[in-house]
């Protein structure tokens, strides 16, 4: 499985629609795009694409952990 980088994400994009678009502006588009899918998995929602992507928030147990050595510290689920 291979990382890729935002400007490759953008160049794919922009080779997808023949680059039609600026790359700035398909970045901004991208952008906000995620911002939204971002607040879309805070409120506890899930995104789907039919047949394609599905995404949703994965709930974590509470955890505790050592506060350095003055006592436990527990950290709540994320909303």
């Amino acid at each position: 499985m291979e990382t890729i980088s935002r400007q490759e994400f953008i160049d794919m994009v922009a080779a997808k629609s023949n680059n039609r678009y600026p790359k700035i502006d398909l970045y901004y588009i991208i952008r906000d795009a995620f911002w939204c899918l971002e607040d879309i998995l805070r409120d506890g929602n899930r995104f789907e694409v039919k047949g394609i992507l599905g995404i949703y928030p994965e709930y974590i147990e509470e955890r505790q952990y050592n506060n350095f050595n003055k006592g436990k510290a527990t950290v709540p689920p994320p909303l």
